[in-house]
Protein backbone atom coordinates (compact mmCIF):
# COMPACT_ATOMS: atom_id res chain seq x y z
CA UNK A 1 0.00 0.00 0.00
CA UNK A 2 1.46 3.60 -0.70
CA UNK A 3 0.39 6.79 0.24
CA UNK A 4 1.83 10.46 -0.56
CA UNK A 5 0.82 13.63 0.98
CA UNK A 6 2.95 16.71 -0.23
CA UNK A 7 3.97 17.55 2.92
CA UNK A 8 5.63 20.96 1.50
CA UNK A 9 2.50 22.55 1.38
CA UNK A 10 1.63 23.42 5.27
CA UNK A 11 -2.06 22.74 4.76
CA UNK A 12 -4.40 20.35 3.88
CA UNK A 13 -2.79 17.23 2.56
CA UNK A 14 -2.35 16.72 -1.04
CA UNK A 15 -2.17 13.23 -2.94
CA UNK A 16 0.76 12.98 -5.64
CA UNK A 17 0.09 10.50 -8.19
CA UNK A 18 2.30 11.08 -10.42
CA UNK A 19 5.18 8.90 -12.25
CA UNK A 20 8.14 10.82 -10.54
CA UNK A 21 6.59 10.23 -7.28
CA UNK A 22 4.75 6.47 -7.56
CA UNK A 23 8.78 5.43 -8.52
CA UNK A 24 10.22 7.51 -6.10
CA UNK A 25 7.45 5.98 -3.36
CA UNK A 26 7.77 2.48 -4.97
CA UNK A 27 11.83 2.57 -4.44
CA UNK A 28 11.39 4.04 -1.11
CA UNK A 29 9.51 0.76 -0.26
CA UNK A 30 11.83 -1.71 -2.18
CA UNK A 31 14.71 -0.50 -0.30
CA UNK A 32 12.82 -0.11 3.39
CA UNK A 33 11.73 -4.01 2.64
CA UNK A 34 14.68 -5.44 1.25
CA UNK A 35 13.44 -6.79 -1.79
CA UNK A 36 13.65 -5.94 -5.62
CA UNK A 37 9.51 -6.17 -6.75
CA UNK A 38 6.33 -6.37 -4.69
CA UNK A 39 3.17 -8.85 -5.55
CA UNK A 40 1.01 -5.44 -5.14
CA UNK A 41 0.88 -2.10 -5.16
CA UNK A 42 -2.21 0.31 -4.17
CA UNK A 43 -2.84 3.60 -4.86
CA UNK A 44 -4.34 4.18 -1.49
CA UNK A 45 -5.65 8.08 -2.21
CA UNK A 46 -5.59 8.99 -6.01
CA UNK A 47 -4.78 12.70 -7.34
CA UNK A 48 -8.23 14.61 -8.05
CA UNK A 49 -6.33 16.38 -10.74
CA UNK A 50 -4.79 13.19 -12.38
CA UNK A 51 -6.76 11.03 -14.74
CA UNK A 52 -6.44 7.34 -13.51
CA UNK A 53 -5.16 6.77 -17.46
CA UNK A 54 -2.53 8.30 -16.44
CA UNK A 55 -1.57 6.61 -12.83
CA UNK A 56 -2.75 3.16 -14.76
CA UNK A 57 -0.15 4.15 -17.58
CA UNK A 58 2.58 4.15 -14.99
CA UNK A 59 1.10 1.29 -12.92
CA UNK A 60 1.79 -0.46 -16.43
CA UNK A 61 4.81 0.21 -17.02
CA UNK A 62 6.27 -0.75 -13.20
CA UNK A 63 5.03 -4.04 -14.05
CA UNK A 64 6.57 -4.45 -17.22
CA UNK A 65 9.67 -3.54 -15.87
CA UNK A 66 9.16 -6.54 -12.90
CA UNK A 67 8.76 -3.67 -9.76
CA UNK A 68 5.62 -4.64 -9.17
CA UNK A 69 3.34 -7.90 -9.69
CA UNK A 70 -0.24 -6.14 -9.99
CA UNK A 71 -2.03 -2.79 -8.74
CA UNK A 72 -5.40 -2.00 -6.65
CA UNK A 73 -7.22 1.05 -6.48
CA UNK A 74 -8.89 2.36 -3.06
CA UNK A 75 -11.75 4.19 -2.40
CA UNK A 76 -12.67 4.42 -6.40
CA UNK A 77 -16.41 4.47 -8.49
CA UNK A 78 -17.18 1.56 -10.77
CA UNK A 79 -16.46 4.00 -13.46
CA UNK A 80 -12.95 4.61 -12.25
CA UNK A 81 -12.47 1.05 -12.32
CA UNK A 82 -13.80 0.60 -16.13
CA UNK A 83 -11.85 3.39 -17.29
CA UNK A 84 -8.23 1.69 -15.26
CA UNK A 85 -9.32 -1.67 -16.38
CA UNK A 86 -8.95 -0.18 -20.57
CA UNK A 87 -5.41 0.24 -19.67
CA UNK A 88 -4.46 -2.64 -17.52
CA UNK A 89 -6.33 -4.94 -15.29
CA UNK A 90 -7.16 -3.72 -11.55
CA UNK A 91 -6.20 -6.73 -9.09
CA UNK A 92 -8.22 -5.30 -6.22
CA UNK A 93 -10.38 -2.72 -5.41
CA UNK A 94 -10.52 -1.35 -1.79
CA UNK A 95 -13.99 0.28 -0.33
CA UNK A 96 -15.61 0.90 2.58
CA UNK A 97 -17.97 -1.30 2.94
CA UNK A 98 -20.05 -2.47 6.59
CA UNK A 99 -23.07 -2.70 7.90
CA UNK A 100 -23.84 0.56 8.21
CA UNK A 101 -22.03 1.50 5.03
CA UNK A 102 -23.26 -0.64 1.90
CA UNK A 103 -22.38 1.96 -0.95
CA UNK A 104 -20.41 -0.40 -2.27
CA UNK A 105 -23.61 -2.57 -3.27
CA UNK A 106 -25.02 -3.30 -6.33
CA UNK A 107 -22.28 -1.33 -8.36
CA UNK A 108 -18.84 -2.08 -6.91
CA UNK A 109 -19.27 -5.30 -5.79
CA UNK A 110 -20.70 -6.38 -9.31
CA UNK A 111 -18.65 -4.30 -11.43
CA UNK A 112 -15.66 -6.18 -9.00
CA UNK A 113 -16.77 -9.69 -10.10
CA UNK A 114 -17.38 -8.91 -13.66
CA UNK A 115 -13.87 -7.44 -14.45
CA UNK A 116 -12.38 -10.29 -12.35
CA UNK A 117 -11.04 -7.66 -9.47
CA UNK A 118 -10.91 -8.70 -6.05
CA UNK A 119 -13.28 -6.99 -3.82
CA UNK A 120 -11.32 -5.91 -0.52
CA UNK A 121 -13.92 -4.67 2.80
CA UNK A 122 -12.55 -1.60 4.59
CA UNK A 123 -13.97 -1.02 8.10
CA UNK A 124 -15.96 -3.75 8.03
CA UNK A 125 -17.07 -3.77 11.26
CA UNK A 126 -18.27 0.67 10.95
CA UNK A 127 -14.85 1.80 12.00
CA UNK A 128 -14.84 -0.15 15.10
CA UNK A 129 -18.05 0.86 16.50
CA UNK A 130 -19.16 -2.67 16.50
CA UNK A 131 -16.25 -4.48 17.51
Amino acid sequence: MRFAPDRGTGGPCRFDNSATCLRVELEGSLRRLGVDHVALFYIHRREADRSVEEVVQTLQNLIAEGRIGGYGLSEVSPGTLRRARAIHPCREVQNEYALGTRQPEPGMVQTCTALDTAFVAFSPLARGALA
